[in-house]
C-alpha cells in the first residue's frame, strides 16, 4: 500500500511537472510569436516609409490646394480641409451596409456639401473632363491645360497607390495594435484615406463594406480625439 502511495505521488509530481514544462513552452512560444508579429509590423511600416512620404508632399503641394482641395482663387491648404471636414459624418462602420448605398444616400442628401475633404476625394477619382469643366483655370488657358493633365495623372497615381497600400496597412493590424509596442496611427492620415475609400467605392459602386477593420480603427481613434463631427458630443 506504502508502495502505491509513494508511486501516485511521484506520478502526480511527474504530472505537475509536465504541465508546469508544458506552460513555460506556451509562454515561450508566444513570446516568440508575439516579437515576430512585432518584427513583421515594423518591416512592412517601414517598407510603406517612402509612399507615405509621397502621399503627404503631394497633399501639401500648392497645385494640390488649388485644384483638389480648393480653388486658383481660393486655395484650400490640407490642414485646412482637416479641420472643416472631420471624419465624414453619419459614417459608422459597425452600422453600413455597403459603402455605395450609403456614400450614394449622403451625396443625394447633400451630408457632406461644401466639406473640402469630400469635394478633394471625389475629385481624385474623376475623370479628365468632369475635373477639368469644374476647374477655374487662370493664365494662359492652354498650357495650363496642359500642365493641369499631367498633374490629374500623376496626383490620381500617387495618391490612389498611397490609398491602397496604407489602407490595406492599417486594416490588416488594426485588430492587433497595442500603442505600448507599436506606433499609434497618424489620425490625419486615417481621416483623408477614409473620404478616399468612401469616394473609390461609389465611383465604382462598390456594394462590398470595405475595410471593415481599418474604417473601425479610424472611427474610434476620430471619436477619441474629439473630432468633427464628435466634437459637439456630449
Amino acid at each position: 500500500m506504502a508502495a502505491n502511495m509513494i508511486i501516485a505521488i511521484v506520478a502526480g509530481i511527474q504530472a505537475i511537472f509536465t504541465v508546469v514544462l508544458v506552460l513555460v513552452y506556451i509562454r515561450r512560444q508566444t513570446k516568440i510569436m508575439k516579437d515576430q508579429q512585432i518584427l513583421s509590423f515594423w518591416s512592412e511600416y517601414a517598407a510603406l516609409s517612402y509612399t507615405r512620404e509621397q502621399f503627404w508632399t503631394w497633399l501639401r503641394a500648392e497645385d494640390i490646394h488649388k485644384y483638389f482641395l480648393g480653388t486658383a482663387n481660393e486655395p484650400v491648404r490640407i490642414d485646412e480641409a482637416l479641420e472643416q471636414s472631420g471624419f465624414p459624418p453619419e459614417f459608422d462602420p459597425a452600422k453600413e451596409r455597403n459603402l455605395s448605398e450609403f456614400v450614394g444616400e449622403c451625396e443625394s442628401a447633400g451630408t457632406w456639401k461644401g466639406l473640402p475633404l469630400w469635394s478633394f476625394a471625389k475629385r481624385v477619382y474623376s475623370e479628365w473632363g468632369e475635373f477639368i469643366n469644374k476647374t477655374v483655370i487662370l493664365g494662359d488657358k492652354e498650357k495650363e491645360l496642359e500642365r493641369l493633365g499631367n498633374i490629374h495623372k500623376q496626383f490620381h497615381n500617387v495618391i490612389d497607390k498611397a490609398r491602397g497600400e496604407l489602407a490595406y496597412f492599417w486594416n490588416k493590424w488594426a485588430s492587433v495594435l497595442d500603442f505600448g509596442e507599436y506606433p499609434e496611427p497618424d489620425l490625419k492620415e486615417l481621416v483623408i484615406l477614409t473620404w478616399l475609400e468612401l469616394a473609390l467605392a461609389w465611383k465604382t459602386k462598390d456594394s462590398r463594406r470595405g475595410k471593415r477593420e481599418f474604417f473601425r480603427l479610424a472611427f474610434n481613434l476620430a471619436k477619441e480625439a474629439g473630432l468633427k463631427p464628435f466634437d459637439d458630443v456630449s
